[in-house]
């Protein structure tokens, strides 16, 4: 970037050139020389100056004759003019030149620091525009790589500018929205009731206000809903300036609504499906335990009566109900799960895990495991449902286990910042990573139910516990190596 500043002297006399020239010589400043006012107008139209400093009488074209073809013309209209001239302080000369478009004059003989120090002074001036210039082009680029509409209103209300993404979004030309009110904007479609209140009641008395919503219907762009930012600026007293942005979310709002309306409908249709799942469990439970009553009355009376091929179909018969009812009640504990009245308790984490392991005390002795146990912290919780828990992993860790070595279980717990992970990890049979993502699903089986039984919803009622207290579950395995099961519980 060139930082030189341009000076303009005019004057027919050379020697007069050379001598303000030596005296305005120096860093930062580039002096061009006119011998007319032909010759000046000719170096205005191709160099930007700061200043003209011109003589008044010349032949042809005298200096106040220069000053009004400046003033005429949009390229220099704006460049500061001081006469020099060598007559005495004519008022009328004064007067003259000032009507021509002079901002100052300067006497022969020039007084040099007289003449340096006013230069210096429309030098500064003339820094300090270009600077204002860079610095409102940079501004002006900024704006338009907003991506929300933004206009700057005047006092009256007009518009002093709009980016590009206003013009974007509402469909309007520069021509149509430069210099109007506000709310004749679009043949007057920014008539606006909300927007009237913002601007004329609101902000005089807040000279900051965030997300006002107005809703309106455009002609080009239909029904909007909009959020409005403005701020009042206050530079001079009598010229305060209001910057409005502009959020267009009306698509936001439909896509929330649509959200809420799915999440309302799911909710609904969960709701009704476990309900179904609770009262169904429950009206199947008295005609299963009819069905295991006439089978045991069979058994009991007419047990003679059966060959072994009979009695196998009985005790097929019995193996089914028993396995009917394991799954109904199974499926009544998962739907009560988040419903029932919430019964959150502060207590030892090892309170519920003793009471699981009590329960299952059959089962480990029978399959001659060690059970083990890390410090457990006291937690929030719902304690039947952590019982629950803590039961469903054991029981899972006591049917898988491998029959190449003793079953060992150990469970644990480490802290973090926000909640607890606990860990129920044993040496059992493992599995691959395939089934590490699937066996919390409802009914989701690995092996089948002659190899091992179960409801394949223990894991699902896991999951759903964990869910019910914020919290997670997962678990990491290797094919005959063990597994070990994951959970948080938020602090």
């Amino acid at each position: 970037m060139n930082d030189n500043v341009t000076l303009l002297i005019v004057d027919d006399l050379e020697k007069n050139l050379v001598a303000m020239e030596a005296l305005l010589r120096g860093p930062g400043l580039r002096v061009l020389m006119a011998r007319s006012g032909d010759e000046a107008l000719e170096l205005l139209l191709v160099n930007e100056v700061a200043l003209a400093l011109v003589d008044v009488q010349m032949p042809g074209m005298d200096g106040f004759e220069l000053a009004e073809l400046m003033r005429g013309s949009e390229r220099t209209k704006h460049v500061p003019i001081v006469f020099v001239t060598a007559g005495a302080h004519d008022r009328k000369r004064q007067f003259q030149g000032y009507d021509s478009g002079a901002v100052d004059f300067l006497y022969k003989p020039i007084e040099p620091h007289i003449l340096t120090n006013k230069v210096a002074v429309f030098v500064a001036l003339f820094r300090q525009k270009q600077a204002l210039a860079r610095m409102s082009v940079l501004q002006s680029a900024i704006v338009d790589t907003m991506r929300y509409p933004l206009l700057v209103l005047d006092a009256e209300l007009r518009v002093e500018s709009a980016n590009q993404a206003f013009y974007t979004a509402f469909l309007v030309p520069p021509a149509d929205t430069i210099g109007r009110r506000v709310y004749q904007l679009g043949n007057n479609q920014w008539d606006i009731p909300e927007l009237r209140r913002l601007l004329e009641e609101i902000l005089p008395t807040n000279s900051v206000f965030d997300d006002f919503q107005v809703t309106h219907n455009f002609n080009d762009i239909g029904t909007r809903t909009m959020l409005v930012n403005a701020r009042r600026l206050h530079g001079a007293r009598s010229q305060p300036r209001i910057v409005l942005v502009l959020a267009d979310i009306t698509e936001q709002l439909r896509l929330a609504k649509n959200l809420k309306d799915t999440a309302d409908e799911l909710s609904r249709s969960n709701a009704e499906l476990e309900h179904f799942a609770s009262v169904a469990s429950h009206d199947l439970q008295e005609p299963l335990r009819m069905i295991s009553s006439y089978i045991e009355l069979l058994e009991l009376k007419y047990t003679a009566l059966f060959d072994d091929r009979a009695r196998g179909y009985m005790g097929h018969v019995t193996s089914g109900a028993q396995r009917m009812a394991a799954m109904i009640k199974a499926i009544l504990t998962y739907s009560q799960i988040g419903h029932q009245a919430a019964s959150f308790t502060s207590f030892e984490g090892a309170v519920p895990l003793q009471s699981a392991l009590a329960n299952l005390t059959n089962k480990i002795q029978e399959a001659e495991a060690t059970v083990t146990e890390g410090p457990l912290p006291r937690v929030n919780a719902d304690a039947n449902q952590l019982n629950q828990l803590f039961q469903n992993l054991l029981g899972n860790a006591l049917k898988f286990r491998s029959d190449k070595r003793p079953l060992v279980i150990h469970v644990s717990a480490i802290e973090s910042e926000t909640e607890w992970t606990f860990a129920v990890a044993d040496n059992g049979i493992g599995m691959d990573k395939d089934g590490c993502g699937r066996i919390f699903q409802l009914f989701q089986r690995l092996n089948t139910a002659q190899q091992y039984p179960g409801t394949g919803i223990g894991l699902a009622t896991c999951r759903k516990i964990l869910e019910h207290h914020r919290g997670r579950i997962w678990v990491e395995s290797k094919p005959d190596v063990g597994s070990t099961f994951y959970f948080t519980l938020p602090k």
